[in-house]
């Protein structure tokens, strides 16, 4: 029939989904849509291996409108445990028609409570390596994942495991393109500091060459002055050592000249006493006392 025969159209979908996104989890939600749509599930879940353990990396179940890819650990998840650890133990697909009926999983409180009719749990490789596994599940039908259908979601799931290794290699770019420009900025902000620091310290040797140049011209402003003083010291005492000599002269000459030019005029009298014919002894008593 048209279910069992391998759908192309859904595998030219993964491809495009694969060509065109990246980004890990719209490109898991994208594929799980597609695997949806082709196998016939209402639901199902993506489950992943890392170091961790096992992670729910994409989801949708109980009717859910989007699909979750919020990477919850299997342990806090809505799915049948036993099925994925089996899976995850046997690395061989398990379909069941009626897994409330089944004897080894009927048991599971997922199986109790869900109730879905048919289960398909099979492995996700990516050379010959086990990544994870891919769960779905009908709660409407019996026996929905027939060996046909099988065969053709095998395509499907190898183009998850394409999908998840391209998306891994553009995350680890994208991490290492962040980190380098993280790097980067680094870089720049130490170069940036560096750069103020230098100009810091090229501000302070100006500083320091201006004040020195200012001491400089001080102290040359000081010598010249102090070679200014002594030289008019010295003129000082070049035109005083003369104007203290003429000084003292003068002073004399001053205290001198008065009674000079009396003595002067006493000899006078006596030259015109004698002159005239008097008393010669007294004239010249008194000139002497005088």
């Amino acid at each position: 029939t048209a279910a069992e025969v391998l759908d192309v159209a859904a595998i030219a979908r993964a491809t495009r989904a694969i060509s065109s996104e990246l980004e890990l989890d719209k490109l898991l939600a994208r594929m799980l849509e597609i695997i949806f749509e082709a196998a016939g599930a209402e639901g199902g879940a993506l489950v992943l291996e890392d170091a961790r353990g096992l992670t729910v990396a994409a989801s949708r179940t109980d009717r859910a409108p989007r699909i979750s890819t919020t990477g919850t650990p299997l342990t806090a998840a809505a799915l049948p445990r036993s099925i994925i650890h089996y899976e995850q133990a046997k690395r061989i697909p398990v379909v069941l028609d009626d897994a409330t009926a089944d004897r080894r999983f009927g048991n599971d409180d997922y199986i109790r409570s869900r109730a879905p009719r048919s289960v398909l749990c099979m492995p996700v490789t990516r050379k010959d390596h086990a990544i994870g596994m891919l769960y779905l599940e009908n709660t409407l039908v019996s026996g929905a994942f027939t060996q046909a259908r099988l065969e053709a979601l095998g395509i499907l799931v190898s183009q998850i495991a394409v999908s998840l290794e391209n998306a891994t290699l553009f995350a680890a770019q994208r991490s290492n393109a962040e980190a380098i420009a993280r790097y980067r900025d680094h870089l720049e902000e130490l170069i940036a500091e560096r750069t103020e620091e230098l100009t810091r310290a090229n501000q302070r040797l100006r500083d320091a060459a201006d004040e020195r140049e200012r001491i400089e011209a001080g102290l040359r402003l000081a010598q010249k002055l102090e070679a200014v003083g002594r030289l008019a010291a010295g003129v000082a005492h070049e035109i005083n050592t003369p104007v203290q000599f003429v000084s003292d002269n003068v002073t004399f000459v001053r205290d001198a000249l008065p009674g000079l030019i009396d003595t002067v005029a006493r000899y006078r009298d006596l030259i015109a006493a004698i002159g005239a014919g008097g008393d010669v002894a007294t004239a010249l008593a008194s000139a002497t006392a005088a």
